[in-house]
């Protein structure tokens, strides 16, 4: 009895009944826009125009922003210039920036590592509750980066995200090799744009 059991488990496992799936893969909204992001959010809504980027960004940071949403808008920074050729700069001037990074105005859903995407034609705003939020709200500003011609640009819409499990860890064999370590923080880097927050 217990016999025949397990295989009935093993077999709903590896071969589920039809239950709406399709040979093809479901595509995503984003997905069908040309947009790829990982991990995928909770939320996405489009609504609006496009915003433009153009070759020179102002980054806004709210007065008195602590060291790490300084870090974020640094790589926010570096990331653009490295992959983009945009040159960006931080200021506190609201009416001179196109992007901000804020903690004021948030929703209490999004917890602590969860972050709002408000995406116009006018601006961009990556609010989040922590530091935390902030930083995976910048990365997936920049996954959300499209390339026409010559023109760059991120559809108009709103995103709401938070993990569905806080710690999400990476295991790293260095039994056999040791790597050199500027491939070692490159690797965390990659890590941390899909939002990955443990390496063991």
């Amino acid at each position: 009895m217990i016999t025949r059991f397990l295989f009935l488990a093993i077999a709903f496992l590896l071969f589920p009944a039809k239950r709406g799936y399709s040979s093809e893969p479901d595509e995503t909204l984003l997905r069908k826009s040309g947009i790829s992001i990982i991990p995928y959010p909770q939320s996405v809504i489009f609504r609006g125009t496009d915003f433009i980027l153009s070759g020179s960004v102002k980054i806004h940071l709210d007065k008195g922003a602590s060291p790490e949403d300084i870090f974020a808008a640094n790589e926010l920074i570096r990331q653009l210039r490295d992959q983009w050729r945009i040159i960006c700069n931080i200021t506190e001037n609201s009416k001179e920036s196109s992007i901000f990074l804020t903690r004021k105005k948030t929703l209490r859903q999004l917890g602590d590592q969860g972050y709002q995407l408000d995406i116009s034609s006018g601006r961009v705003i990556v609010s989040a509750n922590e530091a935390t939020g902030l930083f995976y709200g910048m990365q997936s500003l920049l996954q959300l980066i499209q390339k026409e011609n010559s023109r760059l640009y991120i559809r108009g819409m709103i995103i709401n995200d938070w993990p569905d499990i806080s710690i999400r860890a990476v295991h790293y064999d260095t039994k056999h090799f040791q790597e050199k370590k500027n491939y070692v923080f490159n690797f965390i880097r990659v890590l941390a744009s899909y939002k990955i927050n443990m390496l063991i």
